[in-house]
């Protein structure tokens, strides 16, 4: 399920942007302390991460549009 953890793959499935992007950009939230990469995937071969504070994760998906949140 994407929400409580989520696959840098799978963004980029749902994005316009590639995987080395959608990496990269995980990768400064990781360093602004926003998300955490989980040390074991539970999808192989890809790179799992899970927000550090559900107030964050929380206030992110109210920023995504109803319609398209739905979709997603």
């Amino acid at each position: 399920m994407i929400g409580v953890v989520f696959w840098s793959g799978a963004l980029a499935a749902m994005s316009a942007c590639d995987l080395p992007t959608v990496e990269a950009e995980l990768h400064q939230l990781i360093r602004r302390e926003l998300l955490r990469p989980m040390p074991n995937s539970s999808m192989q071969g890809e790179l799992e991460y899970t927000f550090r504070h559900v107030l964050t994760r929380d206030v992110a998906y109210q920023q995504l549009p109803r319609l398209p949140r739905a979709r997603l």
